[in-house]
């Protein structure tokens, strides 16, 4: 249950910082959507429904987007924490649903857990920061630096997928 609530936690502060970054007319539209996304998130985990993490995942990604999109911004310097944000809500919504299935816990199996999220939102950040600062110094134009991009969107599908094959 503590880990769920740390899941919606980290959804909420997530959809309120965004909601609260965005100007005044489009923040309220964002925090609209961050609500559904949270309350999705809150049910979904009450309810034992793993399919609504996604759900509630893809719409706080939405609630950045329109973000994005309204205010005019082309590239964003906070979305590396957005993204380890996102990251850290899933992998903690998902663990809390694991939980319930769980016999027993091994001696020290939680403080792991904890580490490896926190490593892997940090990695996350780090890697999303490294790649803002690339297109930084490139100057954010060209075809080449388009491709890139759809490169390593590709990379980041087909990691993804692999781990989510891996635990399955």
């Amino acid at each position: 249950m503590t880990i769920g609530a740390a899941a919606v936690v980290s959804a909420t502060g997530l959809a309120l910082w965004i909601a609260l970054a965005a100007e005044t007319a489009t923040g309220w539209g964002c925090l609209a959507i961050g609500v559904l996304a949270v309350l999705t998130l809150a049910v979904g985990l009450a309810a034992g429904w793993p399919s609504a993490i996604p759900v509630a995942l893809a719409l706080l990604g939405a609630e950045y987007a329109v973000f994005l999109g309204v205010d005019g911004i082309a590239v964003d310097a906070r979305a590396p924490l957005v993204a380890a944000a996102l990251l850290m809500t899933a992998e903690l919504a998902y663990w809390s649903l694991e939980l319930r299935a769980a016999i027993a816990e091994e001696a020290g199996a939680i403080a792991r857990r904890v580490a490896f999220v926190t490593l892997l939102a940090l990695l996350g950040m780090l890697l999303g920061a490294v790649m803002l600062a690339l297109v930084d110094a490139a100057g954010g134009e060209g075809l080449w630096l388009e491709a890139l991009g759809a490169a390593a969107a590709l990379a980041a599908l087909v990691l993804v997928l692999g781990l989510a094959r891996r635990t399955a």
